[in-house]
């Protein structure tokens, strides 16, 4: 496979349109696929782009979404828009979608419409979209509904979270990898899957959002399928290898850089109910110096796209079913009690750590990845952590050199929430911590995929 790129950051849509236009003119590649990825600067506006370069396109397969970051030959840009138009007579390319469904119910239908023998499907969805402001109202009010209701009756503290759980979920708020990806690990147990996990660094209401089919799906799951002979898939993280046992893994986490507490937690679905006999807010309020925001001060940061959700401080868990471990991001995110988290808690061991993220002096572990390539003429499309960048600033911005020495100039990529993967046995190289259910990777950062085609 081989591409070529438009970029552009002029304000106005129907301009920036015709810049790609005029540039994609000029390209010597037949379209078998097209990417297309937005910064927020264009929110609200993502439909007109796609009707535009539809227009040009035709129906071409196309797939994309909302992302904070680019990376390209010679290039990371942080505003804008990016058209990757790629050609592969040899492969087999679809794109297709479910929006209307909850997430496992939307999995489930997507796995089933796809038929792939060997290649990699590649999967982007929202693990957290946030509404609108009236359906943003309606979860707060919710979640403080249920939180008071949990406060007042301890005794029934389980059944209110997972009421609250259950009523996230159905408004489909929540959008968990570990609901997703085993659809397609066992419907495809030989096909490596990258999940890419559209999220922002600062996000604001009804977003992110996903494209497919030259559509804007908002809160949908989409699939592009490369069905083709050859392609490598490499998985990599920061972190070190798991234990051969949960308690391994515990004493693993013991001894790592960031950890600060160890405390004991109560929590149901993706709800954590208490830490230590205490909310969960409080707990993380002596943890961050930061208190929980009130219902106002929450929707004016969503409102204005200033809520910020990539920190500093963790929550870590263990998986007593894999000997996993994978964290969240700590902060006082909610104006209620009770703390919904992006993991199922099912399979997770009651004891937590609390702590910091491990980042220091690891800069090129995030992209430890592309140490793996094997063939540099091959089309690389590369999945990494924003959180990087806010972790390294300036510094991050050394990736493209570094890319552009081990990619040459056929790639792209993208900056993003932390990817997610599963991986059948033979794309495994190590024993990766973040096993979130079997050969299936997620954790709140820290993971890179990059797959050649």
């Amino acid at each position: 496979m081989k591409c070529q790129i438009a970029f552009t950051n002029k304000r106005e849509e129907s301009k920036a349109v015709e810049d790609l236009i005029t540039q994609i003119e000029n390209f010597n590649v037949e379209p078998h696929l097209v990417m297309v990825y937005c910064t927020l600067k264009y929110h609200g506006k993502y439909q007109k782009i796609l009707d535009g370069l539809h227009a040009h396109f035709g129906d071409v397969a196309m797939i994309g979404s909302t992302a904070d970051a680019f990376v390209s030959p010679h290039e990371i840009r942080s505003d804008g828009i990016a058209v990757v138009v790629c050609e592969d007579e040899n492969a087999k390319i679809e794109t297709l979608y479910e929006k209307e469904r909850t997430a496992r119910e939307g999995a489930k239908k997507l796995a089933e419409k796809i038929k792939c023998e060997n290649g990699v499907i590649i999967l982007h969805f929202p693990p957290v979209r946030v509404p609108g402001k009236i359906e943003a109202v309606q979860v707060i009010l919710r979640g403080i509904y249920y939180s008071l209701r949990a406060k007042m009756r301890r005794e029934r503290a389980k059944e209110f979270a997972h009421l609250l759980a259950e009523y996230l979920y159905d408004v489909r708020l929540f959008n968990l990898p570990q609901h997703i990806l085993p659809e397609f690990a066992e419907r495809f147990p030989e096909i490596p899957v990258a999940g890419v996990n559209v999220s922002h660094a600062q996000i604001k209401l009804d977003s992110p959002n996903i494209f497919c089919n030259w559509k804007d799906i908002g809160n949908g799951i989409s699939a592009l399928v490369i069905e083709k002979e050859g392609i490598e898939f490499h998985y990599d993280d920061i972190f070190p290898d798991k234990g051969n046992t949960p308690e391994e893994t515990m004493e693993r986490l013991r001894s790592m850089k960031g950890i600060l507490k160890e405390a004991e937690a109560e929590f149901v679905d993706n709800v954590i109910i208490s830490i230590d006999g205490r909310e969960p807010q409080e707990v993380i309020k002596e943890l961050t110096g930061v208190k929980k925001p009130d219902e106002e001060e929450f929707l004016g940061k969503l409102s204005s796209g200033k809520f910020e959700v990539q920190i500093p401080y963790t929550i870590n868990f263990v998986n007593k079913k894999t000997g996993g471990s994978f964290y969240t991001g700590a902060a006082p995110y909610y104006p209620f009690d009770l703390y919904p988290i992006i993991f199922d808690t099912k399979n997770l061991d009651n004891k937590i750590f609390l702590g910091y993220e491990p980042f220091y002096g690891r800069i090129t572990d995030f992209v430890r990845c592309i140490e793996s390539l094997k063939e540099p003429s091959k089309f690389d499309f590369i999945l990494l952590d924003v959180s990087s960048i806010l972790a390294f600033g300036e510094y991050a911005y050394n990736y493209r050199d570094f890319i552009r020495d081990k990619c040459k100039d056929n790639y792209f990529g993208i900056f993003t929430a932390a990817p997610c993967a599963y991986l059948p046995e033979r794309f495994k190289k190590r024993k990766y911590i973040p096993e979130i259910e079997k050969n299936t990777y997620f954790t709140g950062g820290g993971t890179n995929i990059v797959i050649e085609i």
